[in-house]
């Protein structure tokens, strides 16, 4: 949040997490115009409770909650309803192997994202609520995430359509 913060001193920010000991180190730092709420990304009620709470719609949020996939898609369709129009959807923390497809190496030799991922046939259904949807696979020499092979990132652009 702190980084956030920085990043955007004139935004409304909200902070979500499952741990209530983790929410309130959080507000211990006192972080100007920021608040912090409970959300448990396995009770999609909850992800909607909390994204509720909100007084505006979202111009931008980022999943970076438990990784599990049935959580990530429970939070996108949950967004639909919370995402201005032009608002950003980014879903941190995909494993690589599931945008590349098994060879983690296809990037490198100049494939490219093969569209074989797991993810795909579990957006379908919320797709037309996106005008923009992107696989990100970062591969820098900063790349913190050894070990985990989690640095993918899929990231939306909220159109106008309701339902």
């Amino acid at each position: 949040m702190k980084c956030w913060r920085a990043y955007f001193p004139n935004a409304t920010l909200y902070g979500y997490d499952h741990s209530y000991d983790k929410l309130n180190r959080a507000s211990l730092e006192s972080l100007q115009n920021t608040q912090y709420f409970h959300m448990d990304c396995n009770n999609p009620d909850s992800i909607n409770f909390g994204m509720s709470i909100c007084q505006d719609k979202f111009d931008i949020l980022v999943d970076d909650a438990s990784h599990e996939v049935a959580h990530q898609i429970s939070v996108i369709k949950t967004a639909i309803d919370y995402l201005k129009p032009g608002g950003i959807l980014v879903v941190e923390d995909i494993f690589r192997s599931s945008i590349l497809g098994g060879d983690l190496n296809s990037m490198a030799q100049g494939y490219g994202i093969t569209g074989v991922n797991q993810y795909e046939p579990l957006i379908e259904p919320y797709a037309k609520y996106f005008h923009h949807i992107s696989w990100i696979v970062t591969d820098h020499k900063d790349r913190s995430s050894i070990g985990w092979d989690n640095d993918g990132l899929l990231v939306f652009v909220r159109n106008e359509i309701k339902d």
